[in-house]
């Protein structure tokens, strides 16, 4: 029914996934339309992570490059109200080696909404995104 290039989740330590075909693909509705859109990461070796929003046609709703972030370093996406309780974000973490950062998105547009690199719990324990267990953030 529908054929498109594109990357999904990391599934393990930085390289036990290789090659990154491997990877599963990652679906929400991104706009509140009842219809789930297709978010895949990049495949090729692009200067930055990319993050690919397609629809249920497979036509490219939006495509976002995450500046200065290597090639292939998306390990997590989650979807949810992060910012606004009545608008759907895409949180993304970016892992390269053990230190990893977090992007959110607004998941209809694309638009970065805010990054950082750690986060603090109320104790102020800090959190760093993608150092060891992404799934945990």
């Amino acid at each position: 029914m529908l054929r498109v290039r594109g990357g999904g989740l990391w599934l393990g330590r930085r390289w036990a996934a290789y090659p990154y075909s491997k990877f599963p693909v990652y679906a929400r509705d991104a706009n509140g339309d009842g219809q789930h859109e297709l978010f895949l990461t990049d495949v090729d070796n692009e200067v930055n992570s990319t993050i690919s929003c397609r629809n249920h046609q497979g036509q490219v709703r939006w495509q976002k490059s995450l500046s200065e972030t290597p090639a292939q370093s998306i390990v997590w996406m989650a979807g949810g109200h992060f910012v606004d309780q009545t608008r759907l974000d895409l949180l993304v973490v970016v892992q390269s080696g053990l230190i990893g950062e977090c992007f959110c998105l607004q998941s209809d547009t694309g638009e970065t909404l805010w990054r950082m690199a750690e986060l603090k719990t109320a104790d102020g324990t800090p959190f760093h995104f993608g150092s060891h267990a992404p799934f945990l953030a």
